[in-house]
């Protein structure tokens, strides 16, 4: 009796083999249909911050190339900002190219024609990774 009674008083202490294994394979099942969703929400949301981030320049450069008010200090805004470059000083009458992010995930390019309208160019930057053209122009609403 002794035995007996012995074996009731053990109780059963960790995990099983079976449900560490069990436990990994449902992380690697969760896993592998994060990463992907995560991956793209990043290369949307660069999108987006392109084009936030030109949004305030585009408006500057129409009103100088249309008007030619403000050219200086476009000129100046845009050599202060790091991200973002320029094909030609601001002046009237003129075709300017923005672009921003360069080496990024997305790069945004801004054509302003001479009579201020605007043509929106997405492409991938050198960082771009597993980043497709339609996550970047998606997250920009283009």
């Amino acid at each position: 009796m002794n035995n007996v009674q012995v074996r009731m008083r053990s109780y059963q202490r960790g995990f099983t083999l079976i449900e560490l294994m069990i436990v990994v394979a449902i992380i690697g099942i969760l896993a592998s249909v994060a990463v992907p969703a995560y991956q793209e929400y990043v290369a949307s949301s660069e999108g987006g911050a392109a084009m936030k981030g030109i949004g305030g320049y585009v408006s500057q450069a129409q009103v100088c190339v249309g008007s030619g008010t403000g050219c200086a200090a476009f000129d100046i805004s845009v050599g202060n900002e790091p991200l973002l470059t320029t094909s030609t000083a601001g002046a009237i009458n003129t075709t300017i190219d923005l672009v921003w992010g360069t080496n990024g995930v997305c790069e945004l390019t801004a054509r302003i024609s001479p009579t201020g309208g605007v043509q929106y160019i997405m492409a991938l930057g050198a960082n771009a990774g597993t980043a497709t053209l339609q996550q970047c122009s998606n997250g920009a609403g283009l």
